[in-house]
């Protein structure tokens, strides 16, 4: 079902964010923005402030554009 599909990055952190988006990190040489649309509920960074490093879940379309496997 496509609605349990999602894919995670670990070690992910949130650099900065805007009312719509996340900049975050996902390793050493790559940041990316993030739309919060595409942030799956099951994820660990949701801000820049306090819940800004961890797990970051995302949704299958965001994960196909930016080229990550999906769980």
């Amino acid at each position: 079902m496509e609605n349990d599909m999602k894919a995670t990055i670990k070690d992910a952190k949130c650099t900065s964010a805007t009312e719509k988006a996340l900049r975050v990190r996902i390793s050493e040489k790559r940041s990316i923005w993030v739309p919060v649309s595409a942030i799956h509920d099951d994820s660990e960074v949701f801000d820049a402030k306090d819940n800004n490093y961890g797990k970051l879940v995302i949704m299958p379309w965001f994960a196909e554009q930016i080229g990550v496997e999906l769980d």
